[in-house]
């Protein structure tokens, strides 16, 4: 069976993306698990790192044009060109949109705010999404909560799946002395919460500061704060808005230069604090048995239930007061780290690759091309 696959999404987000890896570990657990699967990945260019795809895969390329106008010519007339010159069945669309004059299709939407919320995207993307999602015979998604809120805001739910992202939570989790380490690093050898500002992230800062500002008013403690996910433009505002902060020397806001270190930083933290909660972010924190404060007014709030507390990142005492309960309450935090921990092992059932790609033939064969 013949699987092409547009590429092209994954170029740009780069391959050691979060949004990338999950998806190109599913590929790998296809090929490994299912080995009459072949996949042709459709590229603007050849791949300059080879192993980040299946060990078996094929590649066609196509010239990618820039802007609207090259998108609309890759999507509408390149993809379908290239599908037919490899002789696929099966057309997998990362993060894309329906491509019409094509063979059945399994479109991939990790996350939803990227479609509804991005005021980039929402201009052209999402006016397309409601499209892909009539048209297309399987959508794929990496939680519940985002299958459920596409369930609710379009017809045709019952061919939405869910994929998580996996994590082998041994493999996160890190020894004392490894913590130790972070800490003198990162936090002058002491205990600290990490405020992770994602790229996209539009929350205000300073009330997060009261906040951690009215936890060690109650608490007089050597708990340290770490914000990390900066840009250089954000470096420098936080930097500002801590001039004159009474609890400065407790605070350490990493440059734009440590962001490649964010995954590492984050499994050391007492606690994880994420404005905007992705779903691989929680995948991680839970593996790492790390507890974790979402943002009640996140973008991407969860639908279901999360084992992660929701605050109101904007109300500094509502937050001062969760800061406190995860850090003085042992217990609580325990039952959070274990919730977590369960939340993986569900996780890892969800993604029975070969029960997975089952419900996906069942669908390409059920639903006709539209």
């Amino acid at each position: 069976m013949k699987v092409c696959i547009d590429a092209k999404i994954l170029f740009e987000n780069g391959l050691i993306s979060d949004y990338s890896r999950y998806q190109l570990d599913a590929f790998r657990m296809i090929e490994k698990e299912i080995p009459q699967v072949e996949f042709c990945f459709l590229t603007g260019k050849m791949p300059e790192n080879g192993d980040a795809y299946p060990k078996k895969s094929q590649f066609l390329t196509g010239k990618a044009l820039p802007g609207m106008t090259g998108w609309k010519i890759w999507n509408n007339l390149q993809i379908p060109a290239m599908v037919k010159r490899a002789g696929a069945s099966i057309l997998i669309k990362p993060g894309g949109v329906y491509s019409p004059k094509s063979l059945p299709q399994v479109v991939w939407l990790p996350g939803k705010r990227n479609y509804f919320n991005d005021k980039k995207l929402s201009s052209w993307l999402g006016r397309e999404l409601e499209t892909t999602i009539k048209k297309a015979s399987v959508i794929v998604t990496d939680a519940e909560r985002n299958a459920q809120y596409l369930r609710e805001k379009f017809p045709n739910g019952d061919k939405i799946l869910v994929f998580p992202p996996i994590n082998k939570g041994t493999e996160m989790v890190l020894t004392g002395e490894e913590k130790e380490k972070l800490r003198k690093e990162f936090a002058e050898g002491k205990e600290f919460f990490f405020l992770d500002i994602g790229p996209n992230c539009e929350v205000e800062i300073k009330p997060i500061l009261q906040g951690f500002s009215q936890f060690k008013k109650m608490q007089k403690s050597n708990m340290q704060l770490v914000i990390g996910g900066l840009s250089n433009a954000g470096y420098k505002e936080v930097n500002d808005l801590l001039e004159g902060f009474r609890f400065r020397q407790d605070v350490h806001v990493l440059p734009e230069n440590s962001n490649q270190r964010i995954r590492e930083i984050q499994k050391g933290a007492y606690a994880l604090l994420l404005p905007e909660a992705s779903t691989f972010t929680l995948a991680r924190a839970y593996a790492s048995k790390v507890p974790v404060i979402e943002n009640a007014n996140a973008k991407d709030q969860p639908i279901n239930k999360d084992p992660a507390p929701l605050t109101d990142f904007a109300n500094s005492n509502l937050l001062g007061e969760q800061l406190m309960k995860i850090y003085k309450n042992e217990s609580y935090r325990d039952q959070l780290i274990r919730e977590g921990n369960n939340l993986q092992i569900l996780h890892m059932q969800q993604a029975d690759i070969k029960v997975f790609w089952k419900k996906i033939t069942d669908l390409l064969i059920a639903s006709p091309i539209v």
